[in-house]
């Protein structure tokens, strides 16, 4: 089986775990309906582990990095499309790290479960470099904190490549805090 092939696989059986059986009951389908979707802008942070399986990505366990998202929500689910940097005084490499990323990711209540596709640019020293295509799992819970806004916790399984998801020892964990806010 393809890369591709074992990617779209996993998203199917976390898409079949993570969706209740009601879900796409009356009007309300998986990115469409007729009440429209709302938006979001979240602004965070993410701490880091060391992923060993991504060439070049020079975080270590205990970076920092500030994140910034646009968040285009529907009833059971959102695409979220960002962007991570970390200045040079937030790695232990003294790297400059921009990461590009997209995620969907269902909800359900305050629960949250998705997937996602990451990209970093390193700059050290001047010498730059784009490192490989990688991945993450996510999970969480999203706090309302009244009628716009909202706070985000969730943690990232980060990886290389699909077929080797299972290998802990060369993947990485990491943390997301986000403040949200609905327009």
């Amino acid at each position: 089986m393809t890369q591709i092939g074992r990617a779209l696989l996993t998203l199917a059986i976390a898409l079949l775990i993570a969706l209740p059986a009601h879900a796409f009951e009356g009007q309300d389908y998986l990115l469409g309906g007729k009440s429209g979707g709302t938006h979001k802008l979240a602004l965070g942070a993410r701490y880091h582990d060391e992923v060993k399986s991504v060439s070049g990505l020079p975080f270590e366990s205990g970076d920092l990095s500030w994140l910034l998202a646009y968040e285009y929500h529907e009833k059971i689910a959102f695409w979220q499309l960002g962007v991570g940097y970390a200045p040079e005084s937030n790695t232990d490499r003294d790297a400059k790290v921009i990461t590009p990323q997209i995620n969907l990711i269902f909800k359900d209540g305050i629960y949250r479960l998705g997937a996602g596709a990451l990209q970093s640019y390193v700059d050290v020293d001047g010498n730059t470099d784009w490192t490989s295509l990688y991945w993450q799992m996510i999970a969480g819970i999203d706090v309302p904190l009244g009628l716009n806004a909202s706070i985000g916790i969730y943690g990232c399984y980060v990886f290389h490549r699909w077929d080797e998801i299972t290998d802990a020892s060369d993947n990485g964990l990491a943390g997301n805090l986000l403040l949200s806010w609905g327009f």
